[in-house]
Parts: C-alpha cells; structure tokens; sequence
C-alpha cells in the first residue's frame, strides 16, 4: 500500500530536502529516553521498527507530535543486523504533523497492522528552519532498501534537544491503555 499525502511547497532558505526514515512520535521517544518503553512497549530508540501503527495512529498524546528519526552510532545488538539507536533528525511542524497524521489514518482501525511491528517508515520532502522543524510538501510510505535514515538537501541532522521541549505528563488512564495495548 503505497499513500501520499501532500501539500504546496513553502518557502525557506534552506531549500527542500528528502528525508527517509522512521515516523516516530514524541511522546513514547521522551518516555524511552527518560528509561522507561513507549506505550507499546516497544524501544523507540533502540528498535524504532518494532512501534507499532495503533500507538501512532490512535493514542493521542503520541500523534500529537511526531518526528523522522535518524540513526546514529554502533549496531545495538549482536544479532540486530541495524546500525545504532535512533534519535530525532526533524521534528514535524503542526501542519506537517496532519499530514503524516492523515497518512497513518489512510490504515483503518483494526488492519492487521496495528498491534505488530510497525515499521512504519516514510519520505517526506519539505523545508528545514534553523531549529530543526521540517514543513512537509509531501509525505509518503516508504518501502525498500533505502528507507532508514536516507536524505538529500539541508542534511545537518543534529540531535535535536528535547529540553526545549517542555516537561513529560504520564497520565494514570493512559498507562491503563498502555497495559491492555501490550497485553493484547
């Protein structure tokens, strides 16, 4: 399946750049990188294919913001067979952030793709704002060989401080879902 979702270019003076990676969001990151696992139970930083569609697409403080992640360092472990963990290459813009959002929902609730790895990657092509942002033209699935941290244009993907951020707010019903969510 094979789903675009796209939008008219904007200007910037960093010009387009194409970027292929894993869609991941925010907020199960933060929780990994504070020591604990996202909402799936999954490592977001470690194995960013094993996140799956129903946490991106229908949780909402994880769609709330997403981000490509990029790779980064030594392979993560001995049979892994993938390069290093993974960390934020481009946050995506509001606008952008329903673009990839609508790409996700183009799966309906219960495809068979919700409760397994995900491995949900996609090339998105937009501009880069000096912070990091990426304003999406369009945004598409990716599949092949050349999908895992791939770009071209404004590719000066230096992790991105989360600190800027603002705090991490874990509430009690969303660790309930997160309960059933790994247990089914």
């Amino acid at each position: 399946m094979s789903t675009s979702v796209s939008a008219g270019a904007a200007a910037s003076s960093t010009g387009l750049t194409t970027y292929s990676g894993f869609l991941v969001d925010l907020y199960c990151y933060r929780l990994v990188e504070a020591g604990g696992r996202a909402l799936d139970g999954t490592d977001v930083i470690r194995a960013p294919w094993e996140h799956t569609l129903h946490c991106l697409r229908d949780v909402g403080r994880c769609y709330d913001q997403f981000f490509l992640a990029v790779n980064e360092g030594e392979p993560t472990g001995i049979d892994s067979g993938r390069p290093g963990d993974y960390h934020i290459a481009y946050m995506l813009d509001e606008p952008s952030n329903e673009r990839a959002l609508d790409l996700l929902r183009s799966y309906p609730k219960g495809h068979p793709r919700d409760h397994v790895a995900g491995n949900f990657l996609v090339t998105a092509v937009g501009n880069v704002d000096d912070k990091g942002y990426m304003s999406l033209v369009s945004i598409d699935e990716c599949t092949g060989p050349l999908c895992d941290s791939a770009c071209t244009g404004f590719c000066n993907t230096t992790r991105f401080d989360t600190s800027s951020l603002g705090g991490l707010f874990v509430s009690p019903f969303l660790w309930v879902h997160a309960v059933f969510m790994i247990a089914s």
